[in-house]
């Protein structure tokens, strides 16, 4: 990308319309010094790596769950994520060239860091999905639930 300095990692996007040439793009500009395009990663080494990026760039899910834990900037472009919740770590830009060059120096700008990283009782910033202990909450709900008949069969009206 043009103007950008920092390194720069392209993962492959799902198979959506469009992702060919998102990839053929990438491709070309992975030519340049410090890119790199990779095909798939493991969740584990992708948690990683998105730990360590300046900001996620894109409109993956996963700017929008995964990144607000680890208190990475996003600049989510396009309608793909449009409607769902997300905390203030995420950025929406349409998918134009200018909007998404300005969101990504908004989102390397210290103030929008200072903004979101830090103490978290300070800053605010709440993974609207929760903070990770799903299973455990799940896991004591089902040790509280009452067993019998009323859990095993539904009422069903069939007229």
């Amino acid at each position: 990308m043009e103007g950008i300095r920092e390194p720069l990692i392209f993962l492959y996007p799902n198979g959506d319309a469009g992702s060919r040439e998102l990839i053929a793009r990438a491709k070309k500009t992975s030519k340049r010094r410090k890119s790199r395009v990779l095909v798939n990663l493991e969740h584990r080494t992708y948690l990683s790596l998105l730990n360590s990026v300046g900001a996620l760039v894109g409109n993956s899910s996963s700017g929008i769950i995964e990144s607000t834990s680890l208190e990475v900037p996003v600049i989510n472009i396009g309608i793909r994520q449009r409607g769902r919740e997300h905390a203030a770590n995420v950025i929406d830009v349409p998918a134009e060239r200018a909007a998404i060059q300005r969101g990504i120096r908004r989102t390397l700008s210290s103030k929008f860091r200072q903004n979101i990283r830090g103490l978290q009782n300070i800053r605010g910033l709440k993974n609207p999905y929760g903070e990770g202990r799903a299973s455990e909450i799940v896991s004591r709900v089902l040790t509280k639930a009452p067993l019998g008949e009323k859990l095993l069969f539904k009422h069903v009206n069939l007229l």
